[in-house]
């Protein structure tokens, strides 16, 4: 991926994560799509060998991501300023809920 492309899709995910705080829903739609499939897979690493009794890793990254953009519409996440501080954000929650479920 060459620079100017990285720069885009960092200002794309950027600008995303700024219409969703303003409560734009296709914003988080386009998040959705862009990071589903890494929260399932970040989960499913954090989850390892634990038993998926009540949910697995696709329920735990449903709930990071409702999570997301209800504390994001309520006006948290002020110092998300790009996609790296998102992931980190998305990252940190994801262990979070992923300790919570075990």
């Amino acid at each position: 991926m060459s620079d100017d492309a990285r720069e885009a899709g960092s200002a794309s995910v950027s600008l995303w994560f700024s219409n969703l705080q303003d409560g734009d829903p296709r914003a988080a739609d386009k998040l959705w799509d862009r990071y589903f499939h890494r929260l399932v897979a970040l989960a499913r690493t954090r989850l390892g060998e634990a038993p998926r009794r009540v949910s697995d890793e696709e329920d735990v990254a449903v709930s990071v991501f409702q999570s997301l953009c209800q504390r994001a519409e309520g006006g948290q996440f002020e110092q998300v300023r790009d996609r790296d501080d998102l992931w980190r954000l998305i990252a940190t929650i994801t262990a979070r809920k992923v300790i919570d479920q075990q």
